[in-house]
């Protein structure tokens, strides 16, 4: 239970529990201390970069012809218009809902719908998935964490992983948009 407590897992009802336990109990909260400086002590290595530098080489000895033109998956390199003809069949049916929206595809485990927001995206945050949306039509502000991006036809955004965000559409008309999200598991 200590050990889950300190990796972050342990579930809500039970670290209410635990956080008495070491209020009324010395040795207990002397027990999640000595756990904690473990942790702390233990030199892990940092792989990032060896990571990175392997998923770099690995996509650098793919010969370019080999690459594939267009994979359907969204990117800050998504051409407006080649989406748009891709589009043109679906539509969202018309209603007063803030948000609406209609499945498009699902390229490579990343599920893409057809969005519809007439007034804002409430905030939101995300642990387990990758998010991103290209605007189609209308423009709107998308706040990330501190940071704030203006977006209109053609914009494309990336949301990081836990970063709180929103959308506030800021064009008189509702903002279409093509929204990608992928789970990581």
């Amino acid at each position: 239970m200590i050990d889950e407590y300190c990796l972050g897992i342990l579930p809500a009802k039970e670290v209410q529990t635990l956080e008495k336990k070491m209020e009324e109990i010395p040795a207990v909260k002397m027990a999640v201390d000595e756990f904690r400086q473990k942790m702390a002590d233990r030199k892990m290595p940092d792989l990032s970069g060896n990571i990175w530098s392997q998923i770099s080489e690995k996509v650098h000895s793919i010969p370019v012809s080999e690459v594939p033109v267009n994979t359907g998956i969204l990117s800050r390199f998504t051409n407006l218009s080649d989406l748009r003809k891709e589009i043109e069949k679906l539509s969202i049916p018309e209603n007063n809902d803030n948000i609406a929206m209609v499945p498009f595809r699902n390229v490579l485990g990343f599920e893409q719908f057809l969005v519809r927001v007439r007034h804002f995206v409430p905030e939101e945050t995300h642990d387990d998935l990758l998010e991103c949306f290209f605007i189609l039509e209308g423009t709107c502000t998308c706040f990330l964490g501190e940071n704030q991006i203006e977006l209109e036809a053609g914009g494309f955004v990336e949301i990081p992983m836990n970063v709180p965000h929103s959308v506030t559409i800021t064009s008189s008309e509702p903002v279409l948009a093509i929204l990608q999200r992928g789970v990581i598991y």
